[in-house]
This record gives C-alpha cells, sequence and structure tokens, in this order.
C-alpha cells in the first residue's frame, strides 16, 4: 500500500507562470480564474488541472472574447487637460445644465449648439 498522496496548492511559482489565476478565499486547492469566471480545483494534479482548464472550451470562448475587445478606457481623456479643454468642458456642461433647467429637448437645440457655445 502506497503513502497517502499530499494535496496540490496554489504557490507563487504557479502565480507568475499563469497570472490570470488567482487563490480563492474558500480553500488553498482552488484558484479562481479571471479570464472564463470560473474556479479550478488545483489539489489533486496541480499544474496538469490548470493545463486540462486552459483547454476547456468555456475557457478558450472567453479567451478569444477577451483578445478580440478592446479597453473602454482608450476613449477616456487623462486628467491632465489644458486650460482650453477645461473651457471647453464648462461651456458644455454649462450648455447642458441650461437646456435640462429649461426642460428643452436636445433635438430644439440643434442650431444653437453650433453658434454659440464652442
Amino acid at each position: 500500500m502506497s503513502a497517502p498522496r499530499r494535496k496540490c496548492n496554489f504557490y507563487s511559482d504557479l502565480q507568475k507562470e499563469f497570472p490570470f489565476l488567482k487563490p480563492t478565499s474558500v480553500s488553498i486547492y482552488i484558484v479562481y480564474c479571471e479570464i472564463c469566471k470560473s474556479e479550478v480545483d488545483i489539489s489533486n494534479s496541480g499544474c496538469g488541472s490548470i493545463k486540462n482548464h486552459l483547454a476547456k472550451k468555456k475557457h478558450t470562448l472567453a479567451l478569444n472574447a477577451v483578445s478580440s475587445s478592446g479597453k473602454v478606457t482608450k476613449f477616456f481623456r487623462d486628467n491632465n487637460l489644458s486650460s482650453e479643454n477645461l473651457l471647453i468642458a464648462a461651456k458644455e456642461g454649462t450648455f447642458t445644465y441650461h437646456t435640462i433647467n429649461h426642460m428643452q429637448s436636445f433635438g430644439s437645440l440643434d442650431c444653437t449648439s453650433n453658434c454659440n457655445f464652442i
């Protein structure tokens, strides 16, 4: 009879090799995949369980979705705005505030947006 096998846990070398896997608070033998949002039990096979998870359809579909979609933050500006951009933002905010405050529709203001605020 062989000695009982010890369970594999998630250690720092696995974290470096697979940065998308995070330890869970439930158990040291279960990791969370941030790509496909699922938990993987690594207690029996360790790295083998992770490699099996990487080959699953759910993970590959999620990986394709992540790689094909861009980040939303690329549409935002940074916080270092010039004084001209701050002035434009203030004018746009004031224009929007007065439109809402006076209960006007944006459709009725098509011609004024070209004329007087920017």
